[in-house]
């Protein structure tokens, strides 16, 4: 797992590291030509303040807490729907796809 840049996931409302597996890094990664259009940092913003929106309506105790999130596919740019979970470990959050 990497971990997320201190400034994005502040602004998405958390005050503990966060971390994203390598896969879904390379999922919402943005492909050079789209990248006036859209941003790396972008797509990780709307996906952690996801994460946290999911987390915050779950039930107390609930991990993981699974969500969805849309995002432009890289190969087609067509809207992807990708079925997450986010872990807590007493620590941190990781954020993975679903198994």
């Amino acid at each position: 797992m990497d971990e997320v840049g201190t400034n994005v996931s502040r602004q998405a409302g958390y005050m503990i590291p966060v971390f994203i597996s390598r896969e879904l890094s390379d999922r919402i990664e943005v492909p050079e030509e789209w990248q006036e259009e859209e941003s790396f940092d972008g797509r990780l913003l709307g996906l952690l303040t996801t994460a946290s929106q999911a987390i915050s309506a779950a039930p107390a105790g609930t991990n993981p807490v699974a969500f969805e999130v849309v995002v432009p596919s890289n190969l087609t740019h067509q809207p992807e729907v990708l079925r997450l979970q986010a872990t807590f470990d007493g620590d941190s959050i990781g954020i993975a796809e679903a198994d």
